[in-house]
């Protein structure tokens, strides 16, 4: 397999450019935020005033030693001194990780598949519903999706190159 070809990315990119707006247009469309996102969202927006991680208090008695992961709120600070809307910023951010996904998403199917079969099941990762529906959470899912999928193609490619370099 070579490198993506210019016609390859095009198409690429008009699957990323379905998939955001997709998931804009469905971003519009909520209208009730999940506990944990309030959870992640109220880290953020604390982070952003300037508080610590470890001064964020949000989780009850029982679980007072874990705060969750700190990367996301970390994020969705930084972008809510943009936008001044954390509930926004959070799930934009999850949004524009998601639609990157298909970048790693793609060139992990191009080491087993032709480029219209990667192109297809691109097109699938794009309409499925519960990729649309994680997309808009709040939470970490599509963090996590983004570096695992990272994480996949750059094992696959050290496994085909016999090489760790990868």
């Amino acid at each position: 397999m070579s490198f993506l070809d210019r016609k390859e990315w095009g198409y690429l990119l008009v699957l990323m450019l379905a998939a955001l707006l997709m998931r804009g247009f469905f971003l519009t469309k909520v209208e009730v935020i999940l506990p944990d996102e309030a959870h992640y969202v109220r880290m953020g927006q604390g982070l952003s005033e300037g508080k610590t991680f470890a001064q964020l208090n949000f989780v009850s008695e029982e679980d007072r030693g874990y705060k969750g992961q700190p990367f996301l709120p970390f994020l969705y600070a930084l972008l809510a001194r943009i936008t001044k809307d954390p509930l926004a910023a959070s799930q934009w951010s999850s949004v524009i990780l998601a639609v990157l996904t298909l970048i790693p998403f793609h060139l992990c199917l191009r080491q087993f598949l032709s480029s219209a079969e990667a192109l297809w099941s691109d097109l699938v990762y794009v309409l499925s519903p519960f990729a649309i529906q994680y997309s808009l959470w709040a939470m970490p899912h599509s963090l996590f999706n983004f570096l695992f999928v990272w994480t996949l193609f750059f094992v696959l490619k050290s496994e085909k190159s016999k090489s760790l370099l990868w």
